[in-house]
């Protein structure tokens, strides 16, 4: 007997137990109301199995519940799985209690302390479930890599009731493991061993070595005749960077190539002209200067100008004034001075108002004769400053005339160096270019060199993977073989339930679906999701899994023997109502379960939970009393 499910218990968080026993080798019925806990035993046996992802439904389990567990009898041992629930607001929980032996002690809850991992009960499970099988175990890691640990079987024990009549998918988390399963189901049937698996992954290594190989290989080809065309292009580049001779003459690539390498060795950075004093900043500082003793210049000029052209009027002013007043020389005697202060000189009428006398006059006379003396030897003087300063300031424009041509000369100078500078620049950055890509060159025909044998290491690995496949080319025959009689068993069960579509039944491994065909028709084979009528989805999966797991059990093979149907036939018997067809169809179909059941005892035990209270199928074994709300149900009421 291989590995199946002996208790189910739940630890409340004051430490109360609640244990729920299977009986091994037979089917098992639990019949319940609804939200009595029902769809939780999948989910609770499954997180118990190593799954990190915590699916049990919310509500008042996950409210009351502290850790869950499973015992397990696993051939004559025994194993007990125990996990707490996860952290709030976590769905994931990777720690566990693993405890295994002849016979496991229910512990209690202050006895259940983490001492293991998902990783290693799903480690330790495996081994346990091959030795009850007397089939060898692998490394913890190897089994894990080859993908033969129950992790990879829970497709085939747990049947939801949103799966188990479902015409679109047949096996629990199909849709998020199609890969897994598809990768691991030959093995699982048997037509491959554990020597054929790691052939096999051994060949899946080697083919991608060859491919590696055969990529590099392509390279190497592209990279020869890359060779020759590109060896000519970067001597042209060099001779016409004058760092080859233009008139060298070479013949191949191979004689190229020396000539590249000492291009490499021999190029360095040009030496750039020396920098000279700069005196373009002196310059324009003196250029500053000298505007500026111009512009003072220009203002002294003017303010002596002015001052001359001020005094010059001054004369002409003043000698007009003189002139009119040599008219009194006309009286000499000044005793004649008083005479004259009431009465005019020249017509010898009364005057209103008294005229200055003729003494004030001509001492008026005299003092501008000498104003005007002296005012003609001070312009004589400042003619002379103007005409000095006009010298010093054509003294200036000539040094700023010969400044300014200085700067333009050094400004020119330093443009010519700049061009120069900027020339060989260039020279420089073009040549770099040229030795960077020849360095490139150099090295990636360099390496083309070293694996010049590749193409005898590819003909070698290609020897070897066609001697190697050969060897598993007897496993599809074989795969086939097992198909072929699952198809046997899947047909006649069909034919007892009287399905809708009658036909040689299969299951299709590339789908993951079953197929009814018509070898006498020759018609096309009829997929399950084309087919019609809930009875016949639920009839495909009885049929297709009873099936899997009889030849599982007949072979061998290291899959738990335990299936559990999740509400199977979902309301369509009624007790209340007169018998008709469907109620016939459901019949037939528990019957079956019990008949596959008995016919494998006591290697396949099958767990079936159900709403309807007054099922009473002969040959189901009923675990507890029909689950209600208000009396005993998976959580007891008293927890709530």
């Amino acid at each position: 007997m291989s590995m199946q499910i002996k208790s189910i218990l739940l630890y409340n968080q004051q430490g109360e137990i609640r244990q729920i026993d299977f009986k091994l080798g037979v089917v098992n019925l639990i019949t319940g109301d609804s939200n009595t806990g029902k769809s939780a035993i999948i989910p609770i046996i499954d997180y118990c199995m190593g799954r990190s992802e915590f699916e049990v439904p919310t509500g008042v389990i996950r409210e009351v519940t502290a850790w869950y567990a499973v015992l397990y009898q696993v051939g004559d041992k025994q194993a007990l799985v125990a996990k707490p629930a996860p952290a709030k607001n976590s769905n994931r929980q990777y720690q566990a209690y693993y405890m295994a032996g002849n016979v496991v002690s229910i512990p209690s809850i202050s006895q259940l302390v983490i001492n293991s991992s998902d990783y290693d009960v799903i480690d330790q499970l495996s081994r346990l479930l091959r030795n009850s099988l007397n089939l060898s175990n692998l490394e913890s890691s190897k089994a894990e890599e080859l993908k033969t640990t129950i992790e990879y079987v829970r497709f085939y024990l747990f049947q939801k009731k949103n799966i188990i009549a479902n015409n679109e998918v047949l096996f629990y988390k199909q849709s998020d493991s199609i890969d897994k399963i598809k990768d691991t189901l030959t093995y699982f049937l048997g037509a491959e061993q554990e020597d054929d698996l790691q052939l096999k992954y051994g060949l899946k290594q080697k083919q991608e070595e060859l491919n590696r190989l055969k990529i590099q290989r392509r390279k190497e080809k592209d990279l020869l005749e890359y060779k020759e065309g590109k060896a000519n292009n970067l001597l042209i580049e060099c001779q016409q960077l004058g760092l080859v001779d233009k008139n060298l003459l070479v013949a191949n690539a191979d004689q190229i190539r020396p000539v590249l390498e000492q291009v490499c060795r021999d190029w360095q950075v040009s030496e750039y002209p020396p920098v000279s004093d700069d005196l373009e900043p002196q310059l324009r500082t003196e250029l500053t200067q000298l505007r500026a003793e111009l512009e003072e210049k220009f203002q002294e000029i003017n303010s002596v100008e002015s001052f001359v052209k001020d005094a010059t009027g001054y004369s002409v002013t003043a000698s007009d004034h003189r002139m009119r007043l040599e008219s009194i020389q006309l009286f000499e005697d000044s005793q004649v001075d008083d005479l004259f202060q009431k009465i005019c000189p020249l017509c010898s009428s009364s005057l209103s108002h008294p005229i200055p006398r003729i003494s004030s006059m001509r001492h008026a006379l005299k003092q501008l004769e000498q104003n005007l003396t002296v005012v003609g030897h001070e312009t004589a003087n400042l003619n002379t400053v103007v005409d000095n300063l006009k010298q010093e300031r054509e003294a200036i424009r000539a040094k700023l005339k010969e400044k300014t041509e200085a700067l333009g000369k050094v400004l020119r100078e330093k443009k010519q160096k700049d061009s120069l500078v900027k020339r060989m620049m260039e020279q420089d950055r073009q040549s770099s270019m040229i030795v960077g890509r020849i360095k490139e060159y150099l090295e990636v025909t360099q390496i083309t060199g070293k694996n010049s044998n590749l193409h005898h290491e590819i003909a070698t690995l290609e020897k070897i993977i066609k001697s190697e496949q050969a060897q598993l080319e007897d496993i599809s025959g074989v795969f086939n073989s097992i198909l072929d009689n699952i198809s046997k068993d899947m047909t006649s069960w069909a034919k007892d339930l009287s399905l809708e579509y009658q036909g040689i039944y299969r299951f299709d491994q590339t789908k993951l679906t079953v197929s009814v065909s018509d070898s006498i028709r020759g018609r096309v084979p009829i997929l399950m999701k084309s087919m019609g009528g809930g009875l016949n989805w639920l009839g495909c999966h009885l049929v297709a899994l009873l099936a899997l797991h009889k030849h599982f059990i007949l072979a061998q093979r290291p899959v738990p023997h335990f299936l559990i149907l999740d509400q199977p036939i979902q309301g369509y018997l009624d007790r209340s109502k007169q018998e008709d067809a469907d109620s016939v169809k459901i019949k037939r179909m528990l019957e079956l379960v019990v008949k596959v059941c008995n016919e494998l005892t006591p290697n396949l035990q099958i767990i079936v939970t159900e709403h309807n209270p007054s099922l009473d199928q002969e040959g189901f074994h009923r675990v507890e009393p029909h689950w209600t709300k208000e009396g005993k149900a998976l959580i007891p009421i008293h927890w709530q």
